[in-house]
């Protein structure tokens, strides 16, 4: 997720089917009630980049008891094609695929962010 004043860009998967891509508003509780109403049951784990915004997301979402992950972008892995084409969307789902959290083994969904 990339933490912007204005938007969110969201990636979801679960630990059967990749979800969808999606824009929200800035506002931790639009996409818990996106999540609630979607994924009821979940158990949820949450990853972004750190950036200039600061951790009050990271803490609004482990008050509801998500497993949330905030990662240093210089620790991430790139392509070659990540460096030439870097889109939100292509970083969410990159977020996706370097941080999957595979010490889960219930039914689980990930949500990624830039």
């Amino acid at each position: 997720m990339d933490i912007c004043k204005n938007s969110w860009k969201v990636f979801i998967q679960t630990d059967l089917f990749f979800h969808k891509t999606f824009s929200i508003p800035s506002v931790c509780e639009e996409l818990y009630r996106y999540v609630e109403n979607t994924f009821p049951n979940y158990q949820v784990a949450l990853v972004y980049e750190a950036g200039c915004c600061g951790f009050s997301a990271a803490r609004y979402f482990l008050n509801l008891g998500w497993h949330v992950l905030v990662v240093n972008p210089a620790d991430l892995k790139t392509s070659d094609k990540h460096r030439y084409q870097k889109t939100d969307s292509l970083d969410a789902k990159m977020l996706s695929i370097e941080s999957f959290v595979s010490c889960f083994h219930t039914k689980i969904l990930y949500i990624f962010w830039l």
